[in-house]
C-alpha cells in the first residue's frame, strides 16, 4: 500500500478515474462476456444443445465478476452507468431477430437491477474506511444474478410463445435435463434398481424384483411363484403408469421417452391460451430455481472476481492507496 503523495490531495482528486485505457479494457471484457452470455443463452432457447447452458453460465459468471470489479475500479458514476447500459445492450442485441415487447421489458428490468446493484456496491464502498471486498460483493453480486435470471426467464417465455412449436423442449434436451435427477442417489433411495435407460418392461421387472428381494417373506416362495409375482407386479405397474400418462406404453420404449411422448400428447390437447401459459409457468420456475441457487452462484462469482482483483493488484494494473481520511481505495495506474 502506498500514498504516493496522495494524502495531500483532496478526496475528489483521488477518487477520479486516471486511466481511461484501463477503463475501456475492463468495460470491453465485461461487454464481450455479456454478449457471449446472451449468445449461448439463445442457443439453449433454440434447442441447439444443453451444453450451451454450461457455456452460458460460464460467460455470465465472468461477466458478473467484471460487473462486480467495476464497482471498485471505476469511480465516475456516469461512466459506470454507461458501461452497464452497453452490457445490457450486448446481451439483448443477440436476440435481434426475436425482439418482442416482453423481451425489451425484460432487458430494461435487468438493466435497472444492474444499476441498483452498482449503486448498492458503491454505497458500501463509500461508507467503509477499507475496501471490504466480500461485503461489497454481498450487496452487488446477488442483484446481478437477479437481473440475469429475470432476463433468462423473460427470454425463455417470450421465445416459446413466439415459436409456437408443438413442444417447447426437444426430446434430447428433456432427457439431458431429467436423467441426472432420476439417476441421483435420492431417486435410488426410494426406487432401488431404477435405471432410466432400460426399456419399460425391463425397468418395471427390475423394480419388482428389488421389492421382492427386500421382503423376507416373499423370498421364501418357490422360484416359479416368485417369478410369477414379479411379472404380475411389473404388469400392474406398467398398466397404472399408462393410465396416469394417458398413453399406451411400448414395452421396448424407455421411461423418459414415454414421459416425453405423454407430455407431447397433453401439450397438443391444450387450448392456445393454456399452451402459452405452460412456457410462462416453466420460465417462472426457471427464474425461481436460479434465485434459489443465488448463494452458491454468488460465491463462485465472488471467487472469480477476487482472483482477478488480486492478479490486477499484483501485476500493477491497479493499486491500493489511502486518501486523507485514511480510507482505502483502489486506483487504475
Amino acid at each position: 500500500m502506498t500514498d504516493r503523495g496522495l494524502l495531500n490531495q483532496t478526496g475528489n482528486e483521488i477518487e477520479s478515474d486516471r486511466s481511461f485505457t484501463k477503463i475501456i479494457i475492463l468495460a470491453a471484457v465485461a461487454i464481450i462476456f455479456s454478449f457471449l452470455f446472451g449468445y449461448f443463452l439463445k442457443m439453449v432457447v433454440l434447442g441447439k444443445g444443453s451444453n450451451f447452458s454450461i457455456l452460458s453460465f460460464s460467460a455470465a459468471s465472468i461477466f458478473l465478476a467484471f460487473y462486480f470489479l467495476n464497482v471498485i475500479f471505476i469511480k465516475s458514476l456516469w461512466r459506470a452507468n454507461l458501461i452497464i447500459l452497453l452490457e445490457s445492450l450486448a446481451f439483448l442485441i443477440v436476440f435481434y431477430n426475436m425482439i418482442s415487447l416482453n423481451i425489451l421489458v425484460g432487458a430494461l428490468a435487468a438493466f435497472l437491477v444492474l444499476l441498483w446493484g452498482n449503486y448498492a456496491g458503491r454505497d458500501e464502498l463509500e461508507n467503509t474506511l477499507k475496501v471490504k471486498f466480500w461485503r461489497i460483493g454481498k450487496r452487488t453480486v446477488p442483484k446481478g444474478i437477479f437481473a440475469l435470471a429475470l432476463f433468462i426467464g423473460v427470454v425463455y417465455a417470450g421465445a416459446a410463445i413466439q415459436e409456437k412449436k408443438e413442444m417447447f423442449i426437444s426430446q434430447a434436451a428433456f432427457k439431458k435435463l431429467i436423467e441426472p435427477v432420476l439417476q441421483s442417489g435420492l431417486t435410488q433411495k426410494f426406487l432401488p434398481g431404477f435405471d432410466a435407460n432400460l426399456s419399460t418392461e425391463e425397468l418395471f421387472k427390475n423394480l419388482a424384483e428389488k421389492q421382492v428381494e427386500g421382503n423376507q417373506q416373499l423370498n421364501l416362495l418357490p422360484a416359479a411363484a416368485k417369478n410369477q409375482l414379479i411379472s404380475q407386479a411389473a404388469a400392474e405397474t406398467q398398466k397404472r403408469l399408462s393410465e396416469f400418462l394417458g398413453i399406451t406404453l411400448n414395452s421396448n420404449m424407455d421411461i423418459l421417452t414415454a414421459i416425453y411422448d405423454a407430455g407431447i400428447k397433453k401439450f397438443t390437447s391444450l387450448s392456445d391460451n393454456a399452451k402459452m401459459a405452460v412456457p410462462i409457468t416453466l420460465a417462472v420456475l426457471l427464474f425461481l430455481t436460479i434465485i434459489g441457487l443465488t448463494l452458491p452462484i454468488r460465491w463462485i462469482i465472488s471467487l472469480i472476481a477476487f482472483l482477478l482483483y488480486e492478479i490486477f493488484l499484483a501485476l500493477g494494473f491497479a493499486e491500493s492507496t489511502l486518501e486523507g481520511r485514511s480510507r482505502e481505495i483502489i486506483l487504475l495506474k
